[in-house]
């Protein structure tokens, strides 16, 4: 049996659950994208393509879809600017119901946070949170 690859419909809902929420968009703002301007205005978020694998049980086919996003905060000397954006990105998606286009979301759990120090120097933090979902087919195979 052929599995499906949901990946594109859950990027959607991802994106729109981040930009609508309003504890993540005070901070950020609009800013929540798949990619990164030239000229980036921080505090933003970028989520990685998602990483999606088959998913087949009990009649059930669909994709397991790994999910990254990624959150950017500079001029904080500590780490808690970036610690608390991160942690709002987990409550803004974990174990949340999200409407798909396609398919249905059977699950999406936090997995784990990174925070890391950016590149573009002091002050400069990079969160990485992950996700996982799993996602079928409206109906039974």
């Amino acid at each position: 049996m052929a599995s499906r690859d949901f990946s594109d419909q859950l990027m959607v809902a991802v994106m729109r659950a981040l930009r609508a929420d309003t504890a993540v968009k005070v901070i950020v703002g609009t800013r929540v994208r798949d990619y990164v301007d030239a000229e980036e205005k921080w505090p933003f978020l970028r989520i990685d393509p998602i990483d999606s694998t088959p998913f087949e049980a009990s009649g059930w086919v669909g994709s397991e879809c790994a999910v990254t996003v990624h959150a950017f905060v500079r001029g904080e000397e500590s780490t808690k600017a970036i610690q608390t954006l991160d942690a709002l990105i987990v409550a803004a998606l974990d174990e949340v119901e999200l409407p798909l286009s396609a398919g249905n979301l059977l699950s999406l759990d936090h997995r784990r946070t990174t925070v890391i120090p950016d590149i573009k120097g002091p002050g400069s933090w990079h969160g990485i949170v992950r996700f996982e979902a799993t996602i079928v087919a409206a109906t039974a195979a």
